[in-house]
């Protein structure tokens, strides 16, 4: 949905329309939510992140480009999905994930 829509519409949508199906999984609305902004926060294009182009253009587009930045936007993704995945067995013992 993000390639599609900005981030501020794609992580309600994503939100509302898949937490009946996290609920029937065992997994809280909490839970989805926050899986649902924080992956929604992503940008593997330039134009995916308002932050990300304030900083681009506000330093005249001299301090990096498109390109030296992209190894760092998969860093990020990779962090975001390696911070789900360790964060499994805390939701759980907080009882917010149970299937």
């Amino acid at each position: 949905m993000r390639f599609a829509l900005p981030w501020q519409t794609a992580v309600p949508l994503l939100t509302v329309a898949l937490t009946p199906f996290a609920q029937a999984a065992g997994v809280s609305p909490l839970i989805m939510a926050l899986v649902s902004l924080k992956a929604g926060n992503l940008f593997l294009l330039p134009q995916q992140s308002p932050y990300y182009l304030t900083l681009y253009y506000g330093t005249e587009e001299r301090a990096f480009s498109h390109r030296d930045a992209r190894p760092f936007a998969w860093v990020y993704a990779m962090a975001v999905l390696a911070g789900f995945l360790l964060s499994i067995p805390y939701w759980r013992a907080l009882g917010l994930v149970t299937g």
